[in-house]
């Protein structure tokens, strides 16, 4: 399984948000290895089934978002090789 794009949908009862950056860290290395595009997170709160629907951040909505967006969104590879724009974002003329 190699050159895909992948996004990580998270729930945990941990609200500390670094408790996520394991998993995150990682997937993302997983992407670097097998020339993935790592192009998105979502973590949601929650402590019992369904819970994560009332997580003020509102992470179902974030993670319908993602999906919405999945093939459009911006990817950056972070290598040194890569050619690449300037420009992280496309100009507004």
């Amino acid at each position: 399984m190699s050159a895909k794009r992948i996004g990580l949908v998270l729930s945990s009862e941990e609200t500390y948000p670094g408790a996520a950056l394991g998993i995150t860290h990682q997937i993302q290395e997983f992407s670097r290895y097998t020339r993935s595009e790592f192009i998105g997170v979502v973590r949601g709160v929650g402590n019992s089934r369904g819970e994560v629907e009332s997580d003020p951040s509102l992470p179902v909505a974030a993670a319908v978002r993602l999906g919405q967006q999945f093939f459009e969104l911006n990817y950056t590879d972070y290598n040194m090789n890569t050619v690449r724009s300037s420009r992280v974002w496309p100009k507004n003329e």
